[in-house]
């Protein structure tokens, strides 16, 4: 069963203008500076560089009752030769001298802490153990009462 010539019509222009209308609305997007990302298909030159940077410094100026005058900087105004190098002798690259920090010379207590006794480490796990095993009742607890995000902190806490 075809449609008459006139629907078809019809409908063609209704797609084409719903397409018409996608794509204004997606150019409108790219019309904001800040959205235009042209540059990273293009090669940019310094000059349009500096422009763009400059529309930007202008765009987050709240205050516009001063007039800033308008940067001239063109890339012949710029020289760029080496006239002078800096020495890596120099004060510049010279480091400061570390500095000697007091070493603890008790080392009982970072052995303790490294290698520690076999009980003290037996009783250690068992205390762990015992507020792991804590933490577990309470969120049985709360899951009962179905209190389930709480009875997931208990949970994870024991763990």
């Amino acid at each position: 069963m075809s449609l008459p010539n006139k629907m078809v019509d019809k409908k063609e222009e209704n797609d084409t203008r719903i397409s018409l209308e996608t794509e204004n609305q997606e150019n409108s997007i790219y019309q904001h500076p800040e959205a235009n990302e042209s540059f990273l298909e293009n090669h940019s030159t310094v000059k349009e560089v500096i422009e763009c940077l400059e529309m930007i410094e202008e765009a987050n100026k709240t205050d516009s009752s001063r007039k800033h005058k308008k940067s001239t900087l063109d890339i012949k105004d710029l020289n760029f030769l080496v006239t002078r190098r800096i020495l890596p002798n120099s004060a510049v690259f010279r480091r400061n001298k570390t500095r000697k920090v007091p070493v603890n010379t008790n080392q009982l207590t970072f052995m303790r802490q490294v290698d520690p006794d076999p009980d003290d480490r037996i009783l250690a796990r068992k205390q762990r153990e015992e507020v792991a095993e804590t933490f577990r009742r309470m969120g049985n607890f709360e899951y009962r009462k179905l209190n389930y995000g709480l009875a997931k902190d208990y949970y994870t806490k024991g763990l």
